[in-house]
């Protein structure tokens, strides 16, 4: 595609910042270039086909309580498949379902009488409950003297910390120390406890797509790098210079600094996530559920049947199982038989490796709720989730407050 020597504005990168950027640009008809140096729009949610089965780019989710979803597209474009509400705790080894007790009167009455919850984790619970619930997301966000680790080392007992809190805030944030602050802790709670969970019928890939449709092919190149921002323009790799009047990064902080523009240093936690396929049948309390695991010495933190969620994710008769995991062996091999031989407490049947996902920078590490400026020198401005926290609801949020900012300036 021929681009043109000059825009107005610039926007380099194509995660879920720079569409939304570019998205409520084009709502105003503004005239812009969004370039994208992969084939494929949409950054970490990435989403690919592997031997008729879908595999994200690492175990994502997404809530209908976050909302920029709602300002930025009809969730039923994306044709929600939901999980049921809560997860299921393995406490020694007991499996327990559990619900936020607020949620309804059916988890309200099984929480009171779970008898694997102690009287005190009851009451701490409901207070945290009622806590997120009184508060708005800007008050939670901004409650940082703990570290997740040391608010619930104070208020829980060490079984439900084991049981629940870890493997479930460890592979939200994908920070298994827990060193997290409480802010985050308590706004992804509220989000959970308020919102349904739920993928897109055809993979996380879909919801970036769904707003590139909303883009005009000619304001869109993917296959482009960008090797150096000027006065007032960029210079491709391949040599090409454009001009613009402003110019948005929408990536994280590493490409800033490679493009020569110097940014604080942020700390990134990475994942490992390991798909398995079996044509076992599925048990019906492990269908459509997030499955927490405890079990000391054991590899495997959490895991879903995602294919029980959306059968788009799995071909007929075989279901997709998604393992995330704290730490893996230096021999990888020897990892995948440990998960296997894990995984077989909870399911029967044959089990098969199908791929491993490894992602270096998942999520930045939440140490104090920030709102950095979008400003970063003259004509020269930024989004993505790492100037707020770190979720998709923010990744949304700041390419739509930067698209209004410019579009008032």
């Amino acid at each position: 595609m021929k681009l043109k020597n000059k825009y107005d504005i610039v926007i380099v990168g194509a995660g879920l910042a720079g569409l939304n950027c570019a998205f409520n640009l084009e709502k105003n008809n503004i005239d812009y270039l969004l370039i994208e140096k992969s084939e494929n729009v949409g950054g970490r949610l990435g989403s690919r086909l592997l031997n008729d089965f879908i595999i994200d780019e690492g175990f994502q989710v997404l809530l209908d309580s976050y909302e920029e979803l709602d300002k930025t597209l009809d969730k039923k474009e994306l044709e929600p498949r939901y999980f049921k509400q809560g997860a299921l705790l393995r406490i020694e080894d007991n499996l327990v379902t559990f619900q936020s007790p607020i949620s309804s009167i059916k988890a309200f009455i099984s929480f009171i009488f779970e008898s694997k919850i102690s009287l005190n984790d009851k009451l701490q619970l409901a207070s945290l409950s009622f806590y997120v619930l009184l508060n708005d997301s800007n008050t939670l966000l901004n409650t940082n003297e703990l570290s997740s680790a040391e608010y619930i080392q104070k208020k829980f007992s060490k079984s439900l910390i084991n049981s629940f809190f870890r493997p479930f805030l460890g592979g939200v944030f994908l920070d298994y120390e827990l060193k997290t602050r409480t802010g985050f802790m308590f706004y992804i709670f509220k989000k959970f406890m308020f919102g349904k969970t739920f993928v897109p019928k055809d993979g996380m890939n879909t919801l970036p797509k769904k707003i590139a449709a909303k883009i005009p092919n000619e304001k869109l190149v993917l296959k482009t790098a960008v090797s150096k921002i000027g006065i007032n323009s960029i210079f491709l790799e391949n040599g090409e210079e454009i001009q613009a009047n402003t110019i948005v990064i929408a990536s994280n902080p590493g490409a800033l600094n490679a493009l020569g523009i110097n940014e604080p240093k942020v700390v990134f936690n990475n994942s490992f996530t390991y798909y398995f396929t079996t044509e076992a049948k599925i048990p019906e309390n492990l269908s459509k559920t997030l499955i927490l695991n405890s079990k000391e010495n054991e590899i495997l933190r959490h895991f879903c049947v995602i294919s029980t969620v959306s059968e788009a994710y799995a071909p007929n008769s075989k279901n997709l199982i998604s393992v995330s995991i704290q730490n893996q062996d230096e021999n990888e091999l020897s990892t995948i038989e440990k998960i296997k031989t894990e995984l077989n407490f909870w399911l029967e049947g044959e089990i098969k490796f199908l791929h491993k996902i490894e992602i270096p920078e998942s999520l930045s590490l939440f140490e104090n709720y920030s709102e950095l400026d979008y400003k970063i020198k003259e004509n020269v401005y930024r989004c993505g989730d790492y100037m707020r926290f770190p979720s998709t609801n923010a990744a949304l949020k700041t390419g739509r407050e930067l698209a209004e900012l410019l579009l008032s300036t």
